[in-house]
């Protein structure tokens, strides 16, 4: 078997056709930005056509003949990517007809202006999603006699009916959006069986859900309530929206006291079936933004100046922005601010606390201690000293000269330091702490 190509071709007429046909299974067309002319049956399997960009509405196909299928599938393992396809108007006629395949894959497209968008006749295993299916003049999606497919994420809307389910079985539909299609949104009949309908926004005038017939087990229209993100952003996986053009949908009335985007009741006789959906969703109400409610801790309450205070912030009902006053004449924006109070003094901190909805305050005292004299270091006879006047204590040993000697004084004693001082004086690096870098610090400074 030969190793797969990417088959690049530019806009023309019938030149995707002309592809396919020298193209081997596995091969990759790649179609570039512009406006092809083309009617392309595939009978090779795992082909691939898709658009260069990713982008549907700049690699556009329109129908060379429009009494025909733009894209006739009679193979499997095809993938369809990215196009936008469009006049296919004939009897019967698709932008994409899936006929006696599986394993397709259909995404990403742009069906408009045809008779019919996807139509999946016989066809089985197949995943059509993400596509946008608009103004087709008789369906946008249409299954018949199709087994086993997964149609999800796909936007059908102002087409003349918009999805049709027809003598077909297994199918998942899910998180599709179907609204504004003139006959009908959304229709299956009662010979379809074990189908599973949930997650997708049905916003339609009118849709057909006809019971099932004799010996049918007949389908569903929601799944176990799961947690996840729904089609409505809201946060369990169930059911179905249920809404009307009018405002009369039964989602769009229905009542959720417990605010868990699921109505309270099933929505019981859909449509006047017999089917029911137990988990139908609703519009999630929007949580309530409160006035914050200002609180916060130091990591101190007391002590000698210079004092360092770290504050946290744990402030509750998500506050926007935070302004502190220090009591000192210093402020700031910072959520958890770090203030040295450099003088002696009671000082009442205060935290306001704000978002769109209010603001609240909190008042706490921070207690600066002066340290009048400082004790004399163990084995010292004088206590230390400032030379510089810049609050840090650099003369440990306090015989009024910085030397070696106090580098040693400070190793043997930080342990001293930290039960009898104010560490704020010794703390040379300013790291908080009193620690080998401090004394690394001050034999710098010698």
């Amino acid at each position: 078997m030969g190793t797969a190509a990417e088959i690049t071709i530019e806009q023309g007429t019938s030149v995707i056709q002309n592809a396919v046909n020298s193209a081997n299974s596995g091969d990759v067309i790649i179609l570039k930005p512009g406006t092809y002319y083309d009617n392309v049956k595939i009978t090779k399997n795992d082909l691939t056509i898709k658009s260069y960009s990713g982008n549907p509405d700049d690699t556009i196909v329109k129908a060379r003949s429009s009494k025909s299928d733009i894209f006739l599938l009679q193979a499997d393992g095809i993938k369809i990517n990215g196009l936008g396809i469009s006049g296919a108007t004939g009897f019967r006629c698709s932008a994409i007809n899936l006929s006696s395949c599986s394993h397709c894959a259909i995404e990403k497209n742009k069906l408009v202006s045809n008779l019919r968008g996807i139509n999946l006749l016989h066809a089985d295993w197949n995943i059509i999603s993400k596509n946008t299916v608009t103004s087709n003049t008789e369906y946008g999606i249409v299954f018949a006699s199709s087994k086993n497919n997964i149609v999800s994420g796909n936007k059908v809307y102002n087409n003349a009916r918009g999805v049709h389910v027809g003598n077909s079985e297994d199918n998942r539909l899910l998180s599709n959006t179907i609204k504004d299609n003139s006959v009908y949104g959304f229709s299956i009949c009662g010979k379809c069986d074990r189908n599973t309908i949930y997650d997708n926004y049905f916003s339609n005038t009118y849709i057909s859900i006809k019971n099932k017939e004799k010996g049918k087990e007949g389908n569903s229209y929601n799944i176990t309530k799961t947690a996840g993100t729904n089609i409505v952003d809201g946060p369990y996986l169930g059911g179905n929206f249920w809404a009307k053009p009018d405002g009369t949908g039964f989602s769009q009335n229905a009542i959720d006291n417990d605010g868990d985007g699921i109505s309270d009741s099933a929505y019981i006789g859909i449509e006047g079936s017999t089917y029911s959906d137990f988990f139908p969703l609703v519009i999630p109400r929007p949580a309530p933004i409160l006035p914050p409610v200002a609180d916060f801790s130091s990591n101190v309450t007391s002590g000698k100046a210079p004092l360092d205070v770290g504050f946290t912030d744990k402030s509750k009902g998500a506050p926007t922005s935070w302004a502190w006053d220090f009591g000192d004449g210093s402020t700031s924006k910072d959520q958890n601010p770090i203030h040295t109070y450099s003088t002696a003094g009671v000082y009442t901190v205060k935290l306001t606390v704000s978002n769109e909805n209010g603001a609240a305050s909190k008042l706490a005292t921070i207690d600066v201690l002066e340290q009048t004299t400082f004790p004399v270091f163990p084995g010292n006879t004088n206590p230390p000293t400032d030379l510089n006047q810049d609050g840090l204590y650099e003369d440990v040993n306090g015989n009024g000269i910085l030397d070696f000697d106090d580098v040693v004084a400070y190793y043997d004693n930080m342990d001293w330091i930290e039960e009898n001082a104010s560490a704020a004086f010794f703390d040379y690096n300013k790291n908080g702490l009193i620690d080998f870098d401090d004394i690394v610090k001050l034999y710098d400074m010698l």
